[in-house]
């Protein structure tokens, strides 16, 4: 659709597209974390969502949905690749996503954002060492800039709210398990991004075939992490709750749409972005 566009002012639409959808869609994220939704159906009964599995795979199932039904509306075709060259990309990307959402409830939003701001380390080390990807000397100076700023903010970060020595080693407690979740998401989205670029170099992936196929076996996976659930604890399990959960709140059935419907929009341009700039260009 844009690829009548010189290449430049195409960037700076995905970006300017990335940004408008992700800053909704962050909001939606937090809110859905921490938020007490009002129940339809009892008066001063209020709903939490708590379901991360249910969540991702509502919005893998979007995503899924999403890039197949652009395939079939798109007159560009796409080469036979077997399905089986997406299931690590996949894999790492649904391990990964949960510990992104779980740091939430140690730490601010704004702080999971920060922390991510050092995604090019693991990107870079993971395409480094297990890839033997080389990259240009801008982009380790560009790293390493990035990274320095993050430390300096972080370093010269003050405040001026009075409080216990307790509360303050609850609270650096909680701000290092949820920069632990964060790390280790970091990891493995270090691994997806560069098993994506992998298979869009050597089997010329289009952005929406990587996008169906990823998020269809997440779906798989998810599906098999569900069914697994409900099998072994009836109605405690998460697919049963989260039902429930919807059933008794409108507001709440909303957002989660709005949630998927923007992930779905995002990723669209996030693998329109990896596919012709490189994942390193995406995530910086």
């Amino acid at each position: 659709m844009l690829s009548s566009f010189p290449k430049e002012l195409r960037f700076l639409l995905y970006v300017a597209g990335l940004y408008i959808t992700f800053i909704y869609w962050g909001y939606l994220q937090e809110k859905l974390s921490k938020w007490a939704y009002s129940s339809d159906m009892k008066d001063g009964v209020v709903v939490r969502w708590e379901y991360i599995m249910v969540l991702n795979a509502l919005m893998a199932t979007g995503a899924s949905l999403t890039a197949g039904i652009l395939q079939c509306l798109s007159s560009v075709s796409s080469p036979k690749i077997p399905c089986n060259k997406f299931w690590k990309a996949a894999i790492t990307c649904t391990l990964g996503s949960p510990l992104g959402y779980k740091a939430m409830s140690y730490i601010s939003f704004p702080m999971v954002i920060l922390v991510k701001s050092c995604k090019p380390v693991p990107v870079m080390t993971v395409g480094i060492m297990l890839y033997g990807t080389r990259y240009k000397w801008w982009k380790y100076l560009t790293m390493f800039l990035l990274c320095l700023g993050i430390a300096l903010f972080s370093y010269f970060k003050t405040s001026n709210e009075k409080v216990s020595s307790e509360q303050q080693n609850l609270d650096t407690t909680s701000t290092l398990i949820g920069i632990g979740l964060v790390l280790s998401n970091l990891a493995l989205d270090g691994y997806t991004s560069n098993e994506q670029d992998y298979i869009f170099e050597k089997f010329n992936a289009t952005p929406l075939q990587m996008m169906q196929n990823v998020n269809a076996w997440q779906v798989l996976y998810l599906s098999f992490f569900l069914g697994s659930e409900y099998l072994l604890t009836g109605a405690n399990s998460q697919i049963v709750r989260a039902i429930l959960a919807l059933q008794s709140s409108t507001e709440l059935v909303v957002d989660i749409v709005s949630f998927v419907l923007c992930a779905s929009l995002g990723q669209v341009l996030i693998f329109s972005v990896m596919a012709e700039f490189g994942s390193l260009t995406w995530i910086i």
